[in-house]
Formats: C-alpha cells, sequence, structure tokens
C-alpha cells in the first residue's frame, strides 16, 4: 500500500506500579511495594510530573502492567484509528521488542527500526493528581551509518512526515532537509527532547506544520508558558515570528488548542463548548491518565485530515479555513483517544477569534 503519512518517533517503555505507595524527597523518591522498598536518585527537579531517575534495574521486574508509550507511537496508533485504511509508515528510534512490534501491527502500517538504543523505561507511580513519571536514562546512539540514512530516506517516501518528539538530532536534520528541497510536507511536534539552539535552528525554519503544548513550549520561548489562552497567545506570536511559513498550534490542555497560519488573518481559540466540555472533564476527572497522548492524538488528527481529509468528526464537513478544519479532527480524534465515545460535530466546538498581543507585550 503506498503510504499516504509516514510518522517518526522514540518508544518508551511505560511500567505501572497500582500496588505500590511512594514517598518524594528532595532529591530521592522512596518506593514502597509489599515485599520490598526501593530508593530512586533523581537527576533533576520534577517538571510536569516527570523527572529523570537513576532506577535500580530490580524494580522494573516488580512492575504490574507494561504498554509502550512515547510521541511517535502514540501518533502512529492514532492515526490508524482515524485513517485505518490509509497507507503509512513508522520509523522507530529504538530496537524493536516482541510487545511494541505486536503494539504497532496495524494493517497497512509498515514498521521500521534504526536500532538507535534499548528502549528507555518510565515508572509511573501513583494517580490523579498525585501521579509521577520517574524517567531512566537516555542511552546515547551510535553514529548514522548507510543502513539509518536507508531507512530515513525510506520514511521520505511519504509525501508528509509527522516527527513527534524525536531525540537525535540526525533524524531532525535530514527530515529538514528533505522539507527544505520540497521533497517532504514536515510536521514536528517540538518538545524538550531536542537541544534548544538546535530546534530554532532545524526545526523552525523548515516545518510546514508544528505542533507545542504550552507545558513545553517554554525550553523555546525562553520562559514558563501557563495554559491560559491570553498567555500562551504571546508563545504563539513568538513562534509565529521565527516560523512564518509554518501553521502552528499550540495545545492548551483542557482549554483547547490556539491555531495561527498564513492562511488565517489573525490566531483563533478552538475549545469544546460547555456541555461536551464539562462531561470530557468528569471522565478525566475520575482518571487524568487518560489524558496520556491526547496532544500525539491531536496531532496524529490534523496530519490525517490535512493529507487524506478524514475525520472523525460527526456529520457535514466544517466550512472553516482549512487550518480551522484541521484543528477540528485533531480535537476529535485527542477526545476519542482519551476514551470519550459519543461522536462530536462542529457544533460541539467553539471558535473565537482573537488578536494578537503587541510586539511590547509579547517581548516582555
Amino acid at each position: 500500500m503506498k503510504p499516504r503519512i509516514a510518522i517518526t518517533g522514540h518508544a518508551a517503555g511505560d511500567y505501572g506500579y497500582p500496588h505500590a505507595h511512594f514517598r518524594h524527597f528532595d532529591q530521592t523518591v522512596e518506593i514502597i511495594l509489599p515485599s520490598v522498598t526501593f530508593r530512586v536518585s533523581l537527576l533533576d527537579k520534577f517538571q510536569g510530573g516527570k523527572a529523570p531517575a537513576i532506577i535500580p534495574d530490580e524494580l522494573w521486574r516488580h512492575a504490574a502492567d507494561l504498554r509502550y508509550g512515547g510521541g511517535g507511537v502514540q501518533s502512529a496508533c492514532a492515526a490508524k484509528l482515524a485513517a485505518p485504511d490509509v497507507g503509512m509508515r513508522y520509523l522507530e528510534a529504538c530496537r524493536p521488542t516482541e510487545l511494541l512490534q505486536r503494539q504497532l501491527s496495524y494493517p497497512g502500517l509498515d514498521v521500521e527500526f534504526l536500532n538507535l538504543r534499548v528502549v528507555p523505561r518510565n515508572a509511573i507511580l501513583g494517580g490523579g493528581s498525585d501521579r509521577i513519571i520517574l524517567k531512566s536514562r537516555l542511552e546515547g546512539a551510535p553514529p548514522f551509518g548507510p543502513e539509518e540514512l536507508r531507512k530515513l530516506d525510506w520514511l521520505t517516501e511519504a509525501p508528509c512526515v509527522l516527527a513527534n518528539s524525536v531525540k537525535d538530532d540526525p533524524v531532525i536534520g535530514h527530515l529538514a532537509q528533505a522539507a527544505e528541497a520540497n521533497r517532504i510536507r514536515l510536521h514536528v511536534v517540538v518538545t524538550k527532547s531536542l537541544e534548544t539552539d538546535f530546534a530554532r535552528k532545524a526545526v523552525l525554519g523548515a516545518a510546514h506544520m508544528i505542533f507545542a503544548s504550552a507545558d513545553e513550549i517554554g525550553f523555546l520561548v525562553g520562559r514558563k508558558v501557563a495554559c491560559d489562552p491570553a498567555e500562551a497567545l504571546e508563545a504563539l506570536d513568538w513562534l509565529r515570528r521565527h516560523a512564518a511559513q509554518a501553521t502552528l498550534y499550540l495545545t492548551l490542555g483542557r482549554e483547547g488548542v490556539l491555531v495561527a497560519g498564513p492562511g488565517l488573518d489573525s490566531p483563533r481559540h478552538v475549545r469544546l463548548a460547555q456541555r461536551p466540555w464539562e462531561q470530557v472533564q468528569e471522565r478525566v476527572g475520575r482518571d487524568s491518565t487518560k489524558l496520556c497522548g491526547a496532544g500525539d492524538a491531536f496531532a496524529a488528527g490534523v496530519t490525517v485530515h490535512q493529507q487524506t481529509g478524514k475525520s472523525l468528526l460527526a456529520g457535514a464537513p466544517p466550512s472553516y479555513a482549512p487550518e480551522l478544519n484541521a484543528a477540528l479532527a485533531g480535537c476529535a480524534l485527542a477526545v476519542r483517544w482519551i476514551g470519550w465515545e459519543p461522536p462530536l460535530s462542529e457544533s460541539d466546538f467553539i471558535i473565537k477569534k482573537l488578536s494578537w498581543p503587541t510586539r511590547a507585550a509579547a517581548a516582555a
């Protein structure tokens, strides 16, 4: 099946410990299991409930469950949910495991592995607002050779590539060159996994579409950004000035998404209308872990709609600008991803036209 969309990313093994209790100290986390207690040393402070840590190998043996996450993996799975009959490719940075291969075994999804490193592991502790994630250290990657370049060329045989949370500079560099040569449309989910200067240089000038979340965009704009539309609009304006050619999507969690691009005369705020919003928030409030991967699903939904016109949105196709139609498709897929099954239509969303902040405010 000829690929319409290609996706690349970096998996992570999410090891669950619902039977564990934990206590967080300044530089350590004590994990209390029925038969043993572990003390894990933190390598940095918690950000967004996540922190890198030195995790003893013995802890993984006590996990109650395991699934594979990571932005690319979740975008690939969500894209097939939205468009099961569309040919796609997925290039994973890590070495294969049996479970990861099984998780990616969708009809019409061809998968290759760069084999750069063993899949890193995350320890998932607690739940709701008390949930924390301890991340194992990322191994370095060997130099890229002919085989790695062949797989990147295989990826760029698709007309559109979504790069989600890529952690290796040569991957983004190769894709940026292909985009600048007009061989592909490059969609990028930017995260702190890339060095700031490299992301600014390689991504912002080459990508046709950029996805970012308010709680991670701070590494690019140089300050912390809240999931508040008024404050996040200044970060979106910063992106607009540094990536003028790109369509921009800045996700705000429960507040929806900000949209900007060359085809829009001003930014837009897209969010669920009050009734479905309240119902979705009630569901998420019972289990906040359902939100994991919602942003990755949004990026997949936008990309699928932009490339194929397909969407989980019910009813007649919306009559907005293409950037907004794609945003609605991304929102519909993100809400489905977190487990909301009732169909959503255009009338379930509110689109508000905003004004760009003054330059003085944006530069503050």
